[in-house]
């Protein structure tokens, strides 16, 4: 006879494609306002906690991320298959929430990334600030500075992978901001990294790869013809 505390983690991925899907919309939705007034786009996706591709890959309960990058690259590019531009995509690596001088990342930074995806743990308990975490535990941000940090940014914010756990609560402050995108953080409980990280990412890989010409297509909707030739 299983608890109500085992069943929890069954019961949180059943909501987790609804997110995603959720996601999804708000994404086309945004992108189809961002190719109305952007001919020639170059987009950034910051990777937070692996220092290249190649570290990424060798983490087991990170490879399905690298599937990730595909699929949002293909999304972006397939985003402007009716324009005759180049669509530039930059991917950052950086293996902490701070550089050298102890700095937030997000703090040294001239413009806001497209793409974020937090490689993190997430801590939140009442009666103490909800943070983000570097994996080895050697630095952290409160949620709130780091969301604040971001919305000061100029630039395009697209999408943010908080698939962290607490995902839903540290959230909070990214989602009341008004210059940061669409978060993904569908679990707000902890969790281990292994099968529940790579099954709600799977899940968002799946969506971003459904209807890819969606943005498009809303587009073409909301503006004559001619201007998207």
């Amino acid at each position: 006879m299983t608890s109500e505390n085992e069943n929890e983690p069954l019961l949180a991925l059943a909501g987790v494609r609804g997110c995603a899907r959720k996601i999804k919309i708000q994404i086309d939705r945004t992108m189809a306002e961002y190719l109305n007034s952007n001919q020639n786009p170059e987009f950034s996706i910051l990777v937070i906690g692996a220092k290249d591709r190649d570290d990424l890959e060798k983490n087991a309960n990170h490879v399905i991320f690298s599937d990730t990058i595909g699929s949002i690259r293909l999304y972006l590019h397939n985003s402007y298959p009716f324009r005759n531009c180049d669509v530039k995509i930059e991917e950052i690596y950086v293996p902490s929430l701070r550089d050298n001088s102890g700095n937030s990342i997000f703090s040294t930074m001239e413009y806001m990334p497209t793409i974020i995806i937090f490689l993190n743990h997430g801590f939140a308990k009442p009666g103490y600030p909800s943070r983000i975490e570097d994996l080895d535990g050697s630095a952290h941000i409160h949620a709130k500075i780091a969301a604040s940090e971001i919305n000061s940014l100029q630039g395009f914010n697209l999408l943010n992978l908080l698939t962290v756990c607490k995902g839903a609560t540290i959230s909070k402050p990214f989602i009341e901001s008004e210059n940061i995108g669409a978060i993904y953080a569908p679990l707000d409980y902890d969790f281990s990294e292994g099968e529940t990280l790579s099954e709600i990412i799977r899940i968002f890989n799946e969506e971003m790869r459904r209807d890819q010409l969606s943005a498009v297509l809303e587009y073409r909707r909301l503006y004559p013809m001619e201007a998207i030739l």
